[in-house]
């Protein structure tokens, strides 16, 4: 007759299999079919070009005798050089490593909230070498793809990743762009390569008499709910200095400036806020013998002390 238990297992076990493959089909409908909905509800708004075999969504507008890049993909588009490159974020540190590879490229840098090498280190357990050695995309990289195929990138913003943006246009952006199937993949392996990113940034001695503008978000007033009033006051002194001594890289340069009412994320998507940015910006650009029409700035920004 066999042993029951055995039977029990294996019964179990082909139910679970089963189980498994109906939610698998199920994320992938789910991931379809969102795909198809996105197509109609957040098209791309210009080009798509192909860089190392990827594509890449490209805006172009406007006119005139400058050029801006936004922490675009350069490789195999025709950008008229030099440029003005605009980095955010971690962007602001791709735009500091171009410069480094192709100086000849670049007019000006203009570097909105810019990561710091030494936060891209944090909790790295290994050393330069290490880094260095990375793979570009380790497993994580491609479980997230696979999260991603299977619906599950989708169902998480979804269920409550975007209740920071009450704009509905921006939330329905995000989600379209976070469920694509290589955004996943893609932020794991920008992360996998955060450590050797640091490295090459921590490499740049001097922009020489490149023009640079640092802007950046308003400082928090509180700490984090895990977070020492010490561990906040030293952060944000951390914070100050890297962004003085990024300014001091260049000898063309004034001191970093704080956008008031904005943060690290509204610096992109807040209507408020990209106007006071692309007001500096213009006139960053108009400081290089350019001419552009200056937008009305609502808040002047504030120094950072």
């Amino acid at each position: 007759m066999g042993n029951p238990f055995k039977r029990l297992v294996v019964r179990g076990a082909k139910l679970v299999g089963i189980l498994v493959l109906v939610l698998a089909m199920a994320g992938l409908v789910y991931q379809q079919v969102g795909l198809r909905r996105d197509a109609g509800l957040a098209p791309p708004a210009s080009e798509m070009v192909v860089v190392n075999g990827r594509h890449v969504h490209v805006v172009c507008m406007g006119e005139g005798a400058q050029t801006f890049v936004l922490d675009a993909g350069l490789g195999a588009w025709s950008i008229r050089t030099p440029f003005i490159y605009v980095g955010h974020s971690l962007g602001a540190i791709f735009a500091q490593i171009y410069y480094a590879m192709n100086p000849g490229d670049i007019a000006g840098l203009v570097l909105l909230d810019p990561g710091s090498p030494q936060a891209l280190l944090a909790g790295f357990p290994g050393g330069r070498e290490a880094a260095v050695a990375a793979s570009d995309c380790p497993p994580l990289c491609q479980a997230a793809r696979i999260s991603t195929l299977l619906g599950l990138s989708r169902l998480a913003v979804s269920a409550g990743g975007t209740v920071s943006f009450p704009d509905p246009w921006v939330r329905t952006q995000y989600r379209a762009a976070f469920a694509q199937p290589h955004t996943a993949m893609t932020l794991a392996a920008e992360l996998a390569a955060a450590p050797k990113t640091a490295y090459q940034n921590q490499d740049i001695a001097s922009f020489h008499d490149t023009p640079i503008l640092i802007l950046r978000s308003a400082e928090r007033v509180r700490p984090d709910k895990d977070e020492t009033a010490a561990e906040f006051a030293k952060s944000r002194d951390d914070y100050r200095a890297y962004l003085v001594a990024l300014a001091a890289k260049s000898t063309r340069s004034g001191r970093p400036l704080q956008v008031p009412q904005s943060t690290h994320a509204t610096m992109l998507i807040g209507e408020m806020s990209a106007k006071v940015i692309a007001d500096h910006i213009l006139e960053f650009a108009g400081g290089l013998d350019i001419r552009f029409a200056v937008l009305p700035s609502p808040h002047p920004p504030a120094p950072v002390r």
